[in-house]
């Protein structure tokens, strides 16, 4: 079989073009083949989300209160302590997902040392 130059270019751009509906059709229905996954980036990605508008937040109010000097103490102070509770929720929501997958691990741990067992009974027999 003997490569032309439009065999070849038929051959490339049926490949890219493959290529290219392939990663579209993952991209569309991944959430479908993966929904826990899915689900999870969902919730990381807002919670990134949050976060940065929190930063974004309270680098526009250290700003105003650098531009306003007549702000007082007490509203900095409120704004401060409002800043940090939702980087305290956000850490928290963080420490409850760390948790969640600590909890699957061991679970895991705990389903594989049986089946170890399980095994090594077996060859013992």
């Amino acid at each position: 079989m003997k490569f032309t130059k439009k065999k070849i270019i038929i051959l490339i751009s049926v490949s890219v073009s493959m290529l290219l509906l392939g990663g579209i059709g993952f991209y569309l229905l991944y959430p479908k083949m993966n929904p826990e996954k899915y689900e999870e980036t969902v919730q990381q990605v807002e919670e990134e989300n949050a976060l940065n508008a929190t930063l974004n937040t309270s680098e526009s109010e250290s700003s105003y209160l650098e531009n306003n000097i007549d702000a007082t103490e007490s509203e900095s102070r409120k704004m401060l302590v409002e800043t940090q509770k939702v980087q305290i929720d956000s850490l928290n929501s963080i420490i409850r997902q760390l948790e969640s997958f600590r909890d699957e691990l061991n679970t895991e741990k705990t389903d594989l040392s049986e089946k170890i067992k399980k095994l090594e009974e077996r060859n013992l027999e």
